[in-house]
């Protein structure tokens, strides 16, 4: 939110004189909250004696007394006040995970902050350095990391077109949700509906485990079945699509509703039988094919075995009728005559 407080110079100059009436424009124009633009009040205190009396005058803000003159309060104050917010509207949000669509304005409105304190240079008023690199602390810098370390673990920005978050002067915040969002919004308010029409289960309340248990609610699943497979169909699109880098929102939206499915509303009991039945169909086939891969194994064996044994036995019988003529005629002479002579003795 830029603190620009945008009153004539007239009214300035006269805030000088008359502090209660200025206290009241000053007031009136908290919708003009922004950044406090050095150049406007370097134009009143061209004397000391005008810095000496802006010093004594305090504006009132919803955060305490501020002095005008004072710009690195305003900003320390402005951040202070947004990301508490933040942190708040975080917390409120955590349970139903809702907090990418829900806190939205406040993050911009932090980071917004943050980003006129880095450009506040040497050239403004140096707030940059008093208020960033004055201590090795560095609170605010921790408290932005903080805030941009939750958003960006959950994936935020996939909830929301790219670059379609803006702030304008007056601190209104613009943004424009994702193609999936819309859709997976739309999926999920009427999948909420069709099950409160058909049973007493909330999908827009925290599921608190106590409050599981069996409740067969057999209209429901038939009835919210199509809008079921819808939800996960489009559940697993936006996985592929975004490289399982999902907005959180939309990732708690479809965790509530399977637990609220399967086991609150007890419909998926179809789906565990069918399960056992392929398991069992998988182990008999693989028994199968084992059993006939290790008989094919074994029978080559044992065939080679028997062809070792065939020859041996045609050797024994040549050697006990002793018909050398015949040996040589079968390729058992070896060209030497030592078979015929081994034989023969």
């Amino acid at each position: 939110m830029r603190l620009v407080y945008q009153i004539p110079l007239f009214i300035l100059f006269s805030s000088i004189f008359n502090a209660n009436e200025s206290t009241n424009l000053l007031k009136n124009n908290q919708k003009h909250k922004g950044r406090l633009k050095y150049e406007i009040l370097n134009r009143l205190t061209k004397t000391k004696e005008h810095l000496i009396q802006l010093q004594s005058f305090n504006v009132s803000t919803d955060f305490g007394h501020i002095p005008i003159y004072d710009i690195c309060t305003a900003f320390l104050k402005e951040f202070g006040h947004n990301s508490a917010d933040f942190i708040k509207c975080s917390v409120e949000k955590a349970r139903p995970f809702r907090f990418c669509e829900s806190c939205v304005r406040e993050y911009k409105r932090a980071m917004t902050t943050f980003e006129d304190i880095l450009q506040d240079d040497e050239k403004w008023s140096g707030c940059r350095n008093v208020l960033l690199k004055a201590d090795r602390i560095q609170v605010l810098d921790q408290v932005y990391n903080n805030i941009r370390n939750v958003w960006d673990q959950a994936y935020c920005n996939g909830c929301f077109k790219t670059g379609s978050i803006s702030e304008d002067i007056n601190g209104t915040v613009k943004f424009q949700y994702s193609k999936i969002s819309n859709t997976f919004n739309v999926i999920f308010k009427n999948m909420t509906k069709c099950i409160k029409m058909h049973s007493n289960v909330s999908l827009d309340k925290e599921l608190l485990m106590d409050d599981i248990h069996n409740i067969s609610t057999v209209s429901a699943c038939d009835a919210c079945s199509d809008l079921y497979d819808d939800m996960n169909r489009e559940f697993k699109d936006a996985m592929k699509t975004s490289q399982k880098e999902v907005c959180m929102d939309l990732v708690d939206m479809m965790n509530y509703t399977r637990i609220a499915w399967g086991v609150k509303l007890n419909c998926t009991k179809s789906y565990k039988t069918n399960a056992g039945v392929i398991t069992i169909t998988a182990l008999v086939a693989i028994g199968t094919i084992s059993f006939y891969v290790v008989v094919g194994v074994k029978g080559i064996r044992v065939q080679k075995k028997l062809m070792i044994q065939k020859r041996m036995s045609v050797r024994s019988d040549a050697a006990s009728y002793g018909a050398t003529t015949e040996l040589h005629q079968d390729g058992l002479d070896d060209g030497n005559g030592l078979e015929r002579q081994a034989l023969c003795s």
